[in-house]
Formats: C-alpha cells, sequence, structure tokens
C-alpha cells in the first residue's frame, strides 16, 4: 500500500503556505460573511413589514365588514304605512376608526369609512351598499393609501 504524505521542505515559502492565509483570502471571506448578515437582515426587515401591512389590511377589511353591518341593521320596510327607510347615505357619514387594535407598536394606524348607497333597481326594489376603508401605511420614509372594500345588495326589510 502506498501512502503519500506531504512533507514541507525548510524555507520562507514552505512555511507562509503551511502557516495561515493571505490577505485577500481574508478579505474575500469577510465580504462574503458581510453579504451573508446583510441579506438575512434585509429579509427579516422585509418580512416584518409584510406581516404589518397584511395585519392592517385585514384591520381594514374588518372595520369594512363592521360598518357594513351597521347598514344590515338599518331598517328598510317599504311593506308598512308609512314606509320606513332608514338606508339613505346621509345616516352613515364619513367615519373615523382606529386599525391596529393590539395596541402594540409605534404609533396608531387609523382608517376612515365611506359609505355610498345606491339605487340599483325599483322593481325588485334593491340598493347597492359600499364601504370602503382608506388606510395609509407607513413604512420609514415610504407611505403608500390603500383601499378595502366590501360591496353587497340589499333589498327591504
Amino acid at each position: 500500500m502506498n501512502c503519500l504524505i506531504t512533507v514541507f521542505s525548510p524555507g520562507r515559502g514552505a512555511r507562509a503556505q503551511a502557516l495561515g492565509m493571505t490577505l485577500a483570502e481574508v478579505v474575500v471571506a469577510l465580504a462574503i460573511a458581510s453579504l451573508t448578515v446583510l441579506s438575512v437582515v434585509g429579509g427579516y426587515t422585509y418580512s416584518t413589514l409584510g406581516a404589518e401591512k397584511a395585519s392592517l389590511s385585514l384591520a381594514a377589511n374588518t372595520r369594512a365588514l363592521e360598518r357594513l353591518e351597521d347598514t344590515h341593521a338599518a331598517i328598510w320596510n317599504v311593506s308598512t304605512w308609512p314606509a320606513v327607510d332608514e338606508l339613505v347615505a346621509t345616516n352613515f357619514p364619513a367615519k373615523l376608526v382606529i386599525l391596529d387594535l393590539s395596541g402594540q407598536g409605534a404609533g396608531i394606524t387609523y382608517g376612515t369609512n365611506y359609505t355610498t348607497i345606491t339605487q340599483v333597481s325599483l322593481a325588485p326594489q334593491l340598493r347597492r351598499v359600499r364601504v370602503d376603508c382608506v388606510w395609509q401605511f407607513q413604512a420609514g420614509r415610504f407611505s403608500n393609501w390603500h383601499t378595502n372594500t366590501v360591496e353587497t345588495l340589499r333589498g327591504p326589510d
């Protein structure tokens, strides 16, 4: 059986190879490690902002649905005398709502619910109820406006 054993000859070149890395190798290794750490931190920041935006969007949708439930509770009875009609846009003015209900975070995010009620048909009587929750997502120096919309059709009681 043949075994090869590397033997360094005494000399300056052999000793430098046996003891360590060159400065260029250290710089390249540090650059790769720095890029890895930066990408992990950037990914964490991006996912955190995405989760916060998703939670605010879900909260805005919930607030719009709450306003839609308010319109469902309004009386619209055309079979009695006098007819009762509380399902009109003036009964549902714009309403400021708080979106982040957890109470955690740097600040409070507000949204505004806008309710639109339009007549779709007279026979049969049918109205379209639309609720838009408009809110602003602020991430650092960027801020974007978003709108969550829920819509339904409603007939008289």
